[in-house]
This record gives structure tokens, sequence and C-alpha cells, in this order.
């Protein structure tokens, strides 16, 4: 309830505030942040800080930008399927172009339907964890979808 533009606007004030804060302490141009942030555990800690900052924006806009979500499963999809079949590929003996071409569509293809939930006729060497880690970022993106929907549909 309220002005949704404006709190919009103030929850990205905020972010781009705290994205500069972390530039600042990252780079120690200042005593205050050379005092506060000096050392390498805390140093880490800021980087640690701005990268999660970072992929958060890059994957899903922080919640506020919806668009973002498709290109950041697609990415992902197609980086999992990727890593799949370079796994397929060191166990391989005397692999072809095709042969890896033909393994990197079958994981595709599964993975997508793995995030969908949908069934599928491709049947690769499976590996659990990255099957989790699609299954775990399946849910984390129907949160993200849901409470963007929430937040757009909910205001007057």
């Amino acid at each position: 309830m309220g002005d949704v533009t404006a709190g919009r606007a103030f929850v990205i004030a905020e972010l781009a505030g705290r994205k500069e804060h972390l530039r600042r302490a990252w780079a120690q141009d200042e005593t205050y942040y050379k005092s506060k942030y000096g050392g390498f555990r805390k140093s880490s800690g800021v980087l640690i800080q701005r990268l999660g900052l970072w992929m958060d924006d890059f994957f899903w806009g922080h919640g506020e930008k919806l668009w973002k979500l498709p290109i950041s499963a697609a990415i992902i999809l197609t980086a999992v399927s990727a890593l799949a079949a370079a796994l397929w590929l060191s166990s391989a003996t005397n692999p072809l172009v095709y042969d890896l071409a033909s393994t990197f569509k079958s994981y595709l293809i599964y993975y997508v339907s793995l995030f969908l939930d949908a069934p599928t006729t491709e049947n690769p060497r499976r590996f659990v964890v990255i099957d989790w880690v699609v299954v775990i970022f399946r849910y984390v993106s129907l949160g993200v979808l849901v409470s963007g929907l929430f937040r757009w549909l909910s205001h007057r």
C-alpha cells in the first residue's frame, strides 16, 4: 500500500548506495575505509558481498526486473549443460565433435526439462549434484517470480 513508484525508487537508491559503499570499501581510498576494512579477512568479506550483490543484480535484478529471470535461466541451463558435456567428454574415449555436440544438446534438453519439471525422452548420464543445482535454481526462480508478480499486481 502506498506509493509503489516511490517505494521502488527507494529500493533502487538503497541498492545504489550499497554498491557505492562496497566499492569504496574495496578501493580503500579514504581513511575511514582503510581503518574499517583493512586486512585480508575484511577485504575478502567485502569482495564476497560485492560479488553477491552483482550476481543478485545480474541474475534477477534484485527481484525488481523480472525480465532478467528467463535470461539468467537460459545462461545457467546452458552452463550446466556444458559442464555435464565436459564431464562426459572427460570419460569418453576418442570422442568426435559430432558426439560432443549431440551430447551437449541431449544434456540441454534434459536440464531444460528438469528445470520446467516436464517429461523428456532424453536420458543422458546423470550427475546428481548438477541435477540438484538445477532443481534448487527452479525453486529459487519460482520464488522470485511469484514475489515479483505479487509486488507488481498488489498495488492499486
